[in-house]
């Protein structure tokens, strides 16, 4: 594998292994976010596990959670649970070494909350390590910044409690002119540890 600052290229072949350049033809590479040279197609994982059939297709079978992570997990609970109404089902840490083997992060540390919503469930991630964490800044505009959109029935009256509650109200509270939610009413707000969420009241038609 590579350092940061270096690039290697790497082949796949067809018993699903990783080889250097050099031991077979060239492929076609493409980048990740490391700067790694990683071949087009199948990644490792992809294929069926040994003594499996091999997959032709990747199959979702659902959506298990969206997961933000938060400074005050305490906090960011009281304001999901209080401002909109969701329902705490789980609140307990994870073990460190299985978590710092997951994300590759030495001593990444967590407490974990999740929060039933309308058809979905919510995850809030507190992390006490590593020492040198730090906090996403940036704008909705700018790449790999994202969003929850809710359904709401009065988005006036979501801007208001939001407000209230620490959300801070974005841009302004519109009509929504084009797409599937045309006719409906949207607003962007920021939860106080700058989580994007979407409010959008559904047109009459």
């Amino acid at each position: 594998m590579s350092n940061y600052g270096q690039t290697v290229s790497w082949l796949w072949n067809d018993s699903g292994q990783f080889l250097p350049r050099q031991s077979r033809r060239r492929h076609s590479v493409c980048q990740d976010d490391r700067n790694r040279v990683l071949p087009d197609g199948p990644r490792p994982g992809a294929r069926g596990r040994k003594g499996s059939s091999d997959m032709t297709e990747v199959k979702v079978v659902g959506t298990n959670h969206t997961s933000f992570t938060v400074s005050n997990l305490e906090r960011s609970i009281a304001f999901f649970t209080e401002f909109l109404g969701f329902r705490l089902t789980s609140h307990e840490p994870r073990e460190p070494a299985m978590i710092q083997a997951l994300t590759g992060i030495p001593g990444a540390d967590i407490d974990v909350a999740y929060l039933q919503m309308p058809g979905h469930a919510l995850e809030l991630i507190e992390y006490k390590g590593p020492e040198d964490r730090g906090q996403v800044e940036c704008r909705v505009c700018d790449v790999g910044a994202a969003h929850i959109a809710f359904d709401v029935e009065d988005v006036e009256v979501v801007v208001s409690l939001g407000t209230q509650h620490g959300a801070q109200l974005m841009g302004e509270v519109l009509e929504i002119t084009g797409g599937p939610n045309k006719g409906g009413r949207v607003a962007y707000m920021r939860d106080p540890d700058g989580v994007t969420m979407e409010f959008i009241q559904r047109g009459s038609g």
